[in-house]
């Protein structure tokens, strides 16, 4: 066993050395510091499998020692070495694993508590890497739930979040919510004349496209179902939303899958926020993006501009 020992008095370092080797932990792994500082120098070029701290250091005071020790080493266990009780309730609050009275030291009580130690912080570290690892799978599986499989876009859910919380920010900040609803043209006579893999290769084109598109701080993406896709936009109240579009539809031409498919874009802008705020955004981007459908495809319909696609 690796044991970093943390004493400055000369007598209690031999007496502890004389206990050890009465016990069955070999003393050869033991190295001897004076101080805090010293210790936390030595951590730095060497691992240990435990630390026996006393509680009166010439720069740390009582349980001081075990929090800053705590702080560096947290994975590191602790015994603290005392001449009294009084210390220990709390050093053991702060992380130490056990502790020993130095007048009632015996072999067989050192070697209990030290062996009672390593066990006890190893339980603690693989609960900690347990822990950690279940946050981690929680928030993969929380991205996962808010994420669209096929393109890596965000799915409805995230966009109904994203969209609400845009509508609750823009007055606070005196701008508008700009919405661009998507639709792949002629989608069912693609997935039925050239098959569903060809249809997904579309889809994943048109989340391209909207990802590369949407590049700006306030611009975000999203399948919202099928062929609909959707870009929520936080704009300036007296901005339009031609320019975005404009690059979905030149970036979604420039990857373009499949000769002759195109997409229909509508688009709006909510300047106040009103009631009924998020029906009549859908609403009017809704009624925009079936406007450029029934124009023939192949363009986006705003508030102010028809841009050809």
């Amino acid at each position: 066993m690796r044991i970093l020992l943390i004493e400055d008095d000369d007598g209690d370092v031999q007496v502890l050395r004389e206990q050890l080797e009465r016990t069955s932990i070999p003393t050869d792994g033991l190295r001897r510091v004076r101080c805090l500082e010293e210790a936390f120098e030595l951590l730095q070029v060497e691992d240990f499998d435990l630390a026996l701290l006393d509680l009166t250091l010439p720069d740390a005071e009582g349980s001081e020692g075990v929090a800053q020790l705590v702080e560096v080493r947290p994975e590191l266990p602790i015994v603290v070495l005392t001449g009294h009780r009084g210390f220990a309730a709390e050093s053991l609050r702060l992380g130490a694993q056990d502790y020993l009275v130095k007048d009632e030291l015996q072999p067989p009580l050192l070697e209990r508590s030290l062996d009672y130690a390593c066990e006890r912080k190893g339980h603690e570290n693989r609960i900690i890497d347990l822990t950690e690892k279940l946050e981690r799978m929680s928030e993969r599986m929380a991205a996962l739930a808010m994420s669209d499989p096929l393109t890596g876009l965000g799915n409805r859910r995230a966009f109904d979040l994203c969209l609400d919380e845009e509508i609750r920010r823009a007055p606070r900040q005196g701008g508008a919510v700009g919405l661009i609803l998507v639709d792949v043209d002629c989608f069912k006579e693609v997935n039925d004349g050239s098959g569903h893999e060809l249809g997904d290769r579309v889809l994943v084109a048109v989340g391209e496209a909207m990802s590369r598109a949407a590049r700006r701080a306030g611009e975000r993406a999203f399948r919202i179902g099928g062929d609909e896709f959707a870009l929520v936009v936080a704009c300036d109240r007296k901005g339009t939303l031609d320019e975005l579009a404009e690059r979905v539809v030149r970036i979604f031409a420039e990857i373009r899958p499949l000769p002759g498919v195109g997409m229909s874009l509508g688009s709006a802008v909510l300047r106040d926020r009103g009631p009924d705020a998020r029906k009549r955004l859908l609403r009017e981007a809704d009624r925009a993006l079936y406007a450029a459908k029934d124009a023939g495809g192949g363009r986006h319909v705003g508030a102010d501009a028809v841009v050809e696609a």
